[in-house]
């Protein structure tokens, strides 16, 4: 009844101050602290990116972050985005 397609689909998605200097210091986008309204085109994206700099060499704490942040956007898009990108 209130199912919305995948390609259609917006959702807020959290990034607090340090996730947003990690997401511009490794070139996958700016963010704003806060909530951030994202489509889900720009949301694959931006985890395709996440994937991108998870393959460099990063201290623990970042790369921890880093895959926090990407799998926190796959969640906020539901089962599809899990069925198209996966989990880290």
């Amino acid at each position: 009844m209130f199912e919305q397609d995948f390609d259609n689909m917006f959702a807020d998605v959290w990034f607090d101050e340090r996730d947003c200097a990690y997401a511009y210091e490794e070139g996958i986008g700016e963010f704003d602290a806060g909530a951030n309204t994202m489509h889900s085109n720009d949301a694959v994206i931006a985890v395709r990116k996440y994937d991108r700099a998870l393959r460099g060499t990063h201290y623990a704490g970042k790369r921890n972050r880093l895959r926090a942040q990407r799998n926190s956007l796959v969640t906020a898009f539901g089962p599809e985005m899990v069925e198209r990108v996966g989990y880290d």
